[in-house]
């Protein structure tokens, strides 16, 4: 299965968006349920603004997801933008997206930034753990439609680390339960 990882963003979505679709990193970019010829971060805030949302500091404003196909599925740029595209239409349908593929590291990659507010009915987009389960789900039904290898996203890493224990690591130090696996092992 493809890496598919999605976060909230609280930040206004013009810099996610000038992020995704730079000149340097993009090769195709596309759009679902905006205009393509228009500022698509103007029509994210105008889209929020006409329901009443999106002027308060600490209020989810978009979503940012990124989907990354494994290196050895040798990925081409326009077969990861569509099944980037067949993605976005499944999971967000109603919502505004901009998706946009890069070519800028090893591994052909997409990303989808998607307004937290939907156009038609103004409610914001939610998911929990199991909706976001599901979404991962339906990420590798489609890519197994695509043809890319399989990972089973739901088995943990033998030595996962927590991002708090990845912190203290870089800091040089080590964590109560780094010590408590030496002293397992």
């Amino acid at each position: 299965m493809p890496l598919f990882k999605c976060s909230a963003s609280k930040a206004k979505p013009k810099n996610g968006i000038a992020y995704i679709t730079d000149e340097k990193k993009v090769k195709i970019v596309s759009v679902r349920n905006l205009f393509e010829d228009e500022d698509y971060s103007k029509q994210f805030d105008e889209t929020a603004s006409r329901f009443g949302k999106g002027d308060k500091f600490d209020e989810r404003k978009y979503y940012h997801c990124k989907l990354s196909c494994a290196r050895q599925d040798k990925v081409t740029p326009e077969k990861a933008h569509a099944y980037a595209e067949e993605l976005t239409a499944k999971l967000f349908k109603d919502y505004e997206c901009v998706i946009a593929t890069h070519t800028d590291t090893q591994t052909v990659h997409s990303h989808i930034i998607v307004n937290a507010v939907g156009p038609i009915t103004g409610k914001k987009l939610q998911f929990n753990k199991q909706d976001y389960v599901k979404m991962k789900d339906e990420a590798n039904r489609i890519g197994k439609k695509y043809g890319f290898t399989e990972t089973d996203f739901r088995k943990r890493g033998k030595n996962s680390r927590t991002a708090v224990e990845k912190k203290i690591m870089l800091k040089g130090g080590t964590s109560w339960k780094e010590e408590l696996r030496e002293v397992i092992a």
